[in-house]
């Protein structure tokens, strides 16, 4: 598809890492700070039934608010991209 004389392709955010780390480059240049993992036994996640085992983890903290954003999906592009929307939502923002 092209428009103008450029090539436009829409980025998969939430199934590319590549472009799920545009997602976390921009929630980091609005001050929040971020975590990546997986749930397991050991964080106390899966235990507690917040997460099944294995599944991936976005984590965002709105500093100015105190505010923890905890997202557990089946992928990490999904769970960077749904904290992120959160994030914003929350933050009252665009």
């Amino acid at each position: 598809m092209s428009s103008e004389g450029y090539d436009y392709y829409p980025k998969n955010y939430s199934t590319d890492m590549g472009a799920a780390w545009e997602v976390i480059r921009k929630m980091k240049s609005k001050g929040l700070s971020f975590t990546l993992g997986e749930a397991s036994e050991k964080s106390g996640s899966a235990i507690l039934g917040e997460a099944n085992l294995g599944e991936q983890m976005c984590n965002f903290h709105i500093v100015a608010k105190n505010i923890f954003i905890h997202v557990f999906r089946e992928t990490m592009p999904e769970a960077i991209c749904l904290a992120a929307l959160i994030a914003v939502l929350t933050q009252g923002e665009e």
